[in-house]
């Protein structure tokens, strides 16, 4: 299992369907996003935006955007991955950093 910088518009297909697999945990925008909005998000800036990968299977997904002088990071997992202490981990792994967390969320 490792951790890799999303490069490839493949990379931000598989990022679109993890989040949209998630969206209902999101804390913000919990709508379904399109093909052609996820590319029009992605061009429009430089990224900072991952995916936690387990040989073809792609688990999660980890985005940084800076916002009032600090990095504020949304990630996701899929259900095979949750419960596993994957989050808290990936979080950890990029600190600083500063996140919305929902109050129903169980880890």
């Amino acid at each position: 299992m490792h951790v890799r910088r999303i490069r490839s518009l493949e990379d931000v297909e598989q990022l679109r369907k993890l989040r949209n697999e998630c969206r209902k945990s999101m804390t913000r925008d919990k709508k379904v996003i399109t093909r052609a909005k996820q590319q029009k998000w992605w061009n429009a800036d430089a990224r900072r935006a991952y995916l936690l990968v387990d040989g073809d299977d792609a688990l999660g997904f980890v985005y940084i955007r800076r916002e009032d002088k600090r990095n504020w990071i949304t990630l996701g997992l899929t259900k095979k991955a949750r419960g596993q202490g994957l989050g808290t981990l990936l979080y950890h792994s990029f600190r600083p950093c500063f996140a919305e967390i929902a109050a129903d969320n169980p880890a």
